[in-house]
């Protein structure tokens, strides 16, 4: 979810924010004036309450900005000193940086001034061009959202070497939600005390909400380009700085200059700087590939309605579990990966879906040392394919692998589905072993009776069977709890895939779901910090 919402540009929602604070103590201040309450006692009571709400939150510098400002605002006003913002803003910046030097280096309060400082300095005259073809409230909110971006590109750039192509659309669609979870969030909380019984209705009503900006995320961050690349390092950081300066220097004085002439030459020459910047930089990173990074372990392939697995040995080589369908870019999902050879290609069973890729495969190129299917596997499929055992182990390296099913007095009988090759990976890194389980398309029953004969214990990562269907059962993500679990599946499939079912059972284990048709190619990579999964987006097909 968190590399969607980066992605999606949505990331800052992630924490409470000015607009969260000020909207706090909007409803304090009406609340008082309801029960007609002395203007005085008001502002004190409205600071009181929005300093409590700080302290409840944490002290993040985004919240620290926020109230600090609201709280001089609500002490100038009371004393008839009107509202300077720029003032205010500016008298904010510098007591917090007295008081806490270090404040100065974290990205989160350069963010939250700049983008304070871009509302302020350019989004009335935002406004006032974008008011000349929309209706005043979209004017006004697309105005908000662009000068936030205008002035916290440089730093946006130094944290990422690249924007988000749909920050904008994806903002101006959630920001209606923003109120209402907040008000809606803290009405809830407040009603916890009292009526305890109700608390999990209470925390799901905003966590809906909540629920509605993560699928937009995730729908934005699967559009093509929806990361798109700037010149890395200290170079790129330097052009970020002075477009937004040229940018916000024209912006500002084609509004405040009275000489017409001036104003639109200015507000010209702006219009003209943005069209270059859109016409050069958007056709020339359509189709940009975001770098693979080398120390990636395992790879869900984007295949679509299918399966197709990586495992990184190094060295341009890896294992394959499944392919996918045919033509499904698999050999575009190994090619982006680096991998040239394949020492290992498991196949789990002969459905289309894992075995369709195989011809395609074999025609590539790509080198295949060993063949593997299972024990209920048709051999006659794939001539030069070997039969692995259940309990059969072997190791490579820091990677070792074992067995598990299907048992050959069952698969021999069974269904398809039932005979897939039930896998058992173990990866000795830094921090101690991590598992993960593939477990083919295997059902309910013959996964339960399989888990019965050799019972698992927990494993990081498992990859969903029968693409998280419902006959695909839980008891395997209820026995080893995993930490993340990987869905490969089609948009929009017309199987339903996956069943609502087992995203709830993992979401009641606190597993993290990775799927193919929300995040397409994903990579997990082990770290000290434990599984990092990272999305490379939607193949263009």
């Amino acid at each position: 979810m968190g590399n969607a919402m980066k992605t999606s540009g949505l990331s800052h929602l992630t924490a409470v924010s000015g607009s969260n604070i000020a909207l706090i103590a909007a409803i304090v201040l009406v609340l008082f004036r309801l029960f007609s309450v002395p203007r005085a006692p008001s502002a004190i009571l409205t600071i009181g309450v929005v300093g409590l709400f700080t302290w409840f939150v944490g002290p993040d510098p985004s919240v620290l900005r926020a109230s600090l400002m609201g709280s001089i605002a609500v002490i100038s006003v009371l004393l008839g000193r009107g509202q300077g913002s720029l003032g205010i803003l500016c008298l904010t910046g510098t007591v917090l940086l007295v008081a806490d030097r270090s404040l100065g280096a974290e990205p989160a309060f350069a963010l939250s001034v700049l983008a304070t400082l871009g509302i302020i300095m350019l989004a009335p005259a935002l406004t006032e061009i974008f008011a000349q073809f929309l209706p005043s409230w979209l004017a006004q909110l697309t105005s908000i959202c662009c000068a936030a971006q205008f002035t916290c590109l440089p730093v946006i750039i130094a944290l990422s070497s690249n924007f988000s192509l749909y920050s904008l659309p994806t903002n101006l669609l959630v920001a209606p939600l923003l109120p209402l979870i907040t008000s809606v969030g803290m009405v809830c909380l407040l009603l916890c005390t009292p009526l305890p019984g109700f608390s999990g209705v209470l925390i799901w009503v905003p966590g809906l909400l909540a629920e509605a900006i993560g699928k937009v995320a995730h729908f934005a961050s699967g559009l093509p380009g929806a990361a798109r690349p700037w010149p890395e390092g200290l170079g790129g950081i330097i052009l970020a700085v002075m477009l937004a300066v040229v940018l916000c220097t024209l912006l500002i004085v084609g509004r405040e200059t009275e000489k017409l002439r001036v104003r639109q030459v200015a507000l010209g020459v702006l219009g003209a700087i943005l069209v270059c910047v859109l016409a050069l930089v958007l056709p020339a990173t359509l189709f940009y590939r975001e770098k693979v990074p080398p120390q990636w372990s395992i790879a869900m392939c984007d295949v679509g309605q299918g399966d197709a697995f990586v495992i990184n040995l190094g060295d341009s080589r890896g294992w394959l579990i499944d392919t996918g369908p045919p033509e499904s870019g698999l050999l575009a999902c190994l090619d982006r990966l680096g991998i040239q050879s394949l020492s290992k290609v498991f196949i789990t069973h002969a459905h289309n879906d894992h075995f369709g890729g195989v011809e395609e495969l074999e025609d590539s190129g790509v080198q295949i040392d060993e063949r593997l299917v299972s024990t209920g596997f048709d051999l006659e499929l794939w001539p030069g394919a070997q039969v692995l055992e259940p309990g059969t182990q072997q190791v490579a390296g820091d990677i070792r692998f074992e067995v598990i099913g299907p048992e050959a007095k069952f698969a021999q009988f069974a269904e398809p589905n039932d005979t897939s090759l039930v896998l058992r990976f173990s990866f000795a890194t830094k921090n101690g072993i991590v598992d993960f389980i593939a477990a083919g398309d295997m059902e309910t029953e013959a996964m339960d009776r399989l888990l019965k004969l050799h019972p698992q214990g927990p494993a990081a990562i498992l990859k969903a069977s029968h693409h998280g269907a419902r006959n695909g059962g839980t008891e395997i993500l209820e026995q080893i709890h995993p930490q993340v679990l990987l869905i490969s599946v089609g948009e929009d499939n017309s199987y339903g895939h996956p069943h609502p079912q087992t995203l709830e059972v993992a979401k009641q284990i606190g597993a993290e779901v990775f799927r193919t048709d929300q995040s397409g190619t994903v990579l997990l990579t082990f770290t000290t910090e434990g599984v990092l999964g990272t999305s490379l987006g939607t193949p263009v097909r």
